[in-house]
């Protein structure tokens, strides 16, 4: 049973959003001093910036594409 694929997965048909499982992975930092609560991903601000920047653009997309919401509930 295969249950993640890596490589870019289609998971926004409408507004294109491509998520990079390969890419988190590569980010992932794991210790024996992880906690569930505990960030464990290793993206600079500049990238986490950068993600935000991108999500923001698909919400407005998908938004206006759908012809209703509001984008300032997502």
């Amino acid at each position: 049973m295969k249950i993640f694929a890596v490589g870019p997965i289609d998971i926004g048909p409408i507004a294109g959003l491509q998520f990079n499982l390969q890419f988190m992975l590569n980010h992932i930092k794991v210790s024996s001093e992880s906690t569930p609560e505990a960030n464990i991903f290793d993206f600079s601000v500049a990238e986490l910036g950068e993600m935000a920047k991108r999500l923001r653009r698909h919400v407005i997309t998908m938004t206006a594409t759908a012809g209703s919401g509001h984008p300032g509930g997502s």
